[in-house]
């Protein structure tokens, strides 16, 4: 059975070009990982609700998902890792 996980994010509009940087070089990350089906990016126009952006993956079952958070995990050390040396780079926190 597939696996969908969804994110939500409360994103500044001042931070919003970051964000949506951000977030397209993780979903592209993502693509290349076994048992990946599909994923998007939407963001909210109008509406009362605090939350402006959602995220949604979709994995064969749930061994692919487990494995894809293992290797999202690595991944995120190893940008910390190289971004060590550049304080400039560090990741920023959206709420």
């Amino acid at each position: 059975m597939e696996r969908v996980l969804i994110d939500t994010f409360i994103v500044p509009e001042e931070s919003k070009a970051e964000f949506l940087e951000g977030a397209h070089k993780s979903q592209s990350f993502i693509r290349t990982l076994p048992g990946f089906v599909e994923g998007f990016l939407y963001e909210k126009k109008d509406g009362e609700n605090r939350y402006n952006f959602l995220t949604t993956a979709v994995w064969e079952n749930e061994e692919a998902f487990e494995n894809a958070k293992k290797a999202v995990a690595i991944e995120l050390l190893r940008c910390a890792e190289i971004r060590s040396g550049f304080p400039h780079l560090r990741p920023q926190i959206f709420e």
